[in-house]
């Protein structure tokens, strides 16, 4: 494995010498708080979960990126792009100079325990109903739950990505879910394979070194998703959006001492109201996290996002994953 941690911080080229940094968003509909993932616990047609995000969701975050001048990664289930209004939007933002990135075809909590001939269905469907949407090549990636192993690796090489943005390096992360797992008896939850919990927290070329017995080419990246130095909780938006942004704060002091690249992950859900879902069910019976987070004020977590985008951005040059996985491979 080839680790990037004793190499400079990387840094833009423009006047104020900025660290690159990035902010990306999973777009999930919400769809497994609202169904279980099975469709069972409401009478909703998938396309209107889908569209609620599309129509409601991202606009909201799309106005944060236009108002602050921000180009962020969007990592899209390729079910949802079949969808005609989904459609509409997913091309707009690739026009704006947004990133669309891979999150698999459907989705599957289970999708590391799949056959690797599966897992590459899972990927390549997405990426040709992507690819055929924008014009561009998809070449980044993120899988469900912030699982990898090496047969994900392997196809992912194998088909030309630059990057993978799935691994959450943090033990603290993989222990809740382990509690979930079993007192929630979600059997589809996947938990991260313990070794790569202590992984590193810089970009690295993995290989066979760590990750099976297969080579990988060291044109691919590894981008972790952020966690606090040292205690490795994961430095992600859902955390703090559930918790408090206060306690954010706190975290990014310590962050920006660090030499971590930036990474910060948001989901579509950070930006939903309680009003979004009278068309798709009733929030009560979502997903205590999602459920916590809905019923908090919107005003009041609008304006706290926005001093992420202003903090950060003072320090970083905010660009897509992609933009950031190529200045490193062109070091």
């Amino acid at each position: 494995m080839i680790f990037l941690t004793n190499r400079p911080i990387l840094q833009s080229n423009n006047k104020t010498n900025k660290r690159f940094g990035s902010f990306s968003i999973d777009v999930d509909t919400l769809e497994a708080d609202l169904t279980n993932g099975k469709g069972k616990n409401h009478n909703i047609k998938q396309s209107e979960l889908s569209e609620v995000s599309y129509t409601r969701f991202l606009p909201r975050f799309l106005d944060l990126c236009d108002k602050h001048n921000v180009k962020a990664t969007f990592f899209i289930i390729g079910k949802h792009a079949l969808n005609k209004t989904n459609r509409r939007l997913i091309r707009t933002i690739s026009d704006n100079d947004h990133e669309i990135a891979n999150h698999t075809m459907n989705h599957f909590k289970h999708f590391a325990h799949l056959s690797e001939k599966e897992i590459e269905e899972e990927i390549a469907e997405s990426d040709k109903i992507l690819s055929n949407i924008t014009g561009k090549a998809v070449v980044g990636f993120k899988a469900p739950g912030f699982v990898v192993n090496k047969n994900i690796f392997r196809v992912l090489t194998e088909r030309g990505y630059s990057y993978d943005a799935s691994l959450l390096p943090s033990f603290v992360y993989n222990v809740v879910k382990m509690f979930l797992k079993i007192s929630m008896f979600k059997d589809d939850m996947n938990i991260q394979n313990l070794k790569l919990c202590f992984a590193p927290t810089m970009p690295f070329h993995p290989n066979s070194g760590k990750i099976g017995k297969a080579a990988f080419n060291h044109k691919f990246l590894e981008i972790p998703v952020n966690v606090i130095p040292f205690i490795r909780f994961p430095f992600v938006n859902y955390i703090f959006a559930f918790f408090n942004y206060r306690f954010m704060n706190s975290c990014y002091s310590i962050m920006r001492k660090s030499k971590q690249v930036l990474n910060y992950s948001f989901h579509d859900l950070e930006f939903a109201d309680s009003s979004d879902f009278q068309k798709v069910g009733n929030i009560a019976d979502t997903f205590l996290f999602t459920r916590k987070i809905i019923k908090k004020d919107w005003e009041e977590r609008v304006h706290q996002v926005e001093n992420i985008f202003l903090s950060f951005g003072d320090d970083h040059r905010l660009v897509p994953l992609k933009d950031l996985a190529s200045s490193i491979a062109n070091r």
